[in-house]
C-alpha cells in the first residue's frame, strides 16, 4: 500500500495544516475576546444616547424601546415615555403610539414624573444645540388640556 502521506503534494499537506493552524487561531480569539460583544452593545448605546439628546428622533424612538423593554438598559417606562414624547415632538409616528400606550399605565406620581424628564431633557437638547429653552403649554383650564390631550391622541380603532 502507498503511504499516504508520501502521495499527497506538499501545497495538500500544508493546506491541510494551514487550515487547522486558522481554526485553531479563530478558537483562540474568540475566547479570548469574549466579553467584546458587550463593549460594543455599550458603545452602540453611547451612539444612540448621543445622537438621541442631539435632537435625531429616530434614537430617541430607539431609546425610548431600549428602555421600554430593558434592552441594554434597566426597564423604566418614565424614561421610555419621556424619550418617544421627544421622539413624537418630531413627528415620530410610533412613538407616539407607544407614548400613549405606556401612559395609559402611568400613575399620576409616575406622569408628574414623566413629563419632568421630558422637560430636562428637552431643555438639555436645546442647550446643546443652543435653541431657545422650550416652554411645555400652558392651558386656561382643565377643559382646554383635556382638549388638547384628545386632539393628540393616536387614533384607537374609533374609541
Amino acid at each position: 500500500m502507498p503511504d499516504r502521506d508520501k502521495n499527497m503534494g506538499p501545497l495538500k499537506r500544508n493546506g491541510l495544516l494551514g487550515v487547522l493552524s486558522i481554526l485553531l487561531t479563530a478558537s483562540l480569539l474568540l475566547v479570548l475576546s469574549a466579553g467584546t460583544p458587550q463593549a460594543s452593545e455599550a458603545e452602540d448605546l453611547a451612539t444612540i444616547r448621543e445622537a438621541a439628546e442631539q435632537g435625531a428622533a429616530s434614537s430617541q424612538y430607539t431609546l425610548g424601546v431600549k428602555y421600554g423593554n430593558g434592552n441594554g438598559v434597566p426597564q423604566n417606562d418614565v424614561a421610555a415615555y419621556a424619550w418617544f414624547s421627544l421622539a413624537a415632538a418630531q413627528g415620530n409616528e410610533n412613538a407616539a403610539e407607544h407614548k400613549y400606550i405606556i401612559a395609559k399605565r402611568f400613575t399620576p406620581a409616575q406622569q408628574d414624573e414623566a413629563q419632568s424628564l421630558v422637560a430636562e431633557l428637552q431643555a438639555k437638547i436645546d442647550k446643546q444645540l443652543n435653541l431657545p429653552a422650550s416652554s411645555p403649554p400652558v392651558f386656561a383650564n382643565e377643559t382646554a388640556l383635556r382638549s388638547w390631550i384628545q386632539s393628540i391622541k393616536p387614533a384607537a380603532g374609533g374609541k
